[in-house]
């Protein structure tokens, strides 16, 4: 296959679409399994929230590569259809997230908007217009979580084990976003496109590293405030148990000089 054949009506290479769709599904299943594994192992039944969605997102994906494939043998343009059911993926996967979890919407909105910007940008002719459609509905989503609060949601930087998972979904999530974005600047046909990918991407790589800034030092934050309050009731318990030792001693002095009496 040469290499025009391998490009789509949009000037994509077909194969960094592919790509893609396979590094999102090996993300989104990797997640699911890695939530379940939380469960049964710490009992946080809201590891189980972003399990489902995980799930929701990987069958997704699935369907967007399905309708993909059938617009290539019926030879119509199912580019958009798959796009759309991706989009729909990543909100499925970052808005299960944010249900489940507090301390970690900075990087959600991270995570979530250049998946989103890669997937306006390798499917859709106006991308720019999508991508800022998409963004506003995650956006909506993410405040509406925030406002009503459905049920209780658990507070990642309390955990490490889950700070670290966050950090390094968001980190490799990061890299291989602007991976792809690369590549798909490399490919596309007018400077206009590379300039709007190359300024969104600017924008909101600086975001990452303030978003993950800001849940190390909560992290850091909250492990003081253990220390300091660890210290604090060792400072009560020796307050409380100094006297009744001081007390101790002066019964058993008694008690001796008692004994001598006696004798």
């Amino acid at each position: 296959m040469s290499l025009v054949e391998r490009r789509d009506t949009n000037g994509v290479d077909t194969r960094l679409v592919d790509g893609l769709m396979l590094f999102m599904a090996l993300v989104s299943a990797g997640m699911a399994g890695f939530q379940v594994y939380t469960y049964y192992t710490t009992w946080m039944w809201q590891s189980l929230v972003v399990a489902a969605g995980s799930f929701a997102a990987l069958v997704l994906i699935g369907a967007a590569y399905w309708v993909k494939r059938r617009g290539r043998t019926t030879g119509h343009d199912e580019r958009a259809a798959a796009g759309f059911l991706l989009i729909a993926a990543v909100l499925s996967a970052y808005g299960s997230g944010e249900l489940a979890f507090t301390g970690s919407t900075l990087l959600f909105i991270v995570g979530g908007g250049l998946s989103l910007l890669l997937v306006a940008a390798l499917f859709f002719q106006r991308w720019a217009r999508v991508w800022v459609a998409a963004m506003a509905v995650y956006a909506l989503v993410l405040a509406a979580i925030n406002l009503l609060e459905p049920f209780t949601r658990f507070d990642v930087t309390s955990s490490s084990t889950l700070t670290v998972q966050v950090l390094l979904a968001v980190l490799v999530g990061t890299f291989f976003c602007v991976w792809f974005l690369v590549r798909a600047m490399l490919g596309a046909g007018t400077i206009r496109t590379r300039l709007l990918v190359s300024f969104v991407s600017l924008v909101l790589l600086p975001v990452v590293a303030v978003g993950i800034a800001t849940v190390v030092g909560g992290l850091r934050s909250d492990r003081q405030q253990v220390i300091n309050q660890l210290e604090s009731v060792a400072i009560l318990k020796d307050a409380e148990i100094k006297p009744w030792v001081d007390d101790l001693h002066s019964d058993l002095a008694l008690a001796l000089l008692g004994d001598e009496v006696m004798r």
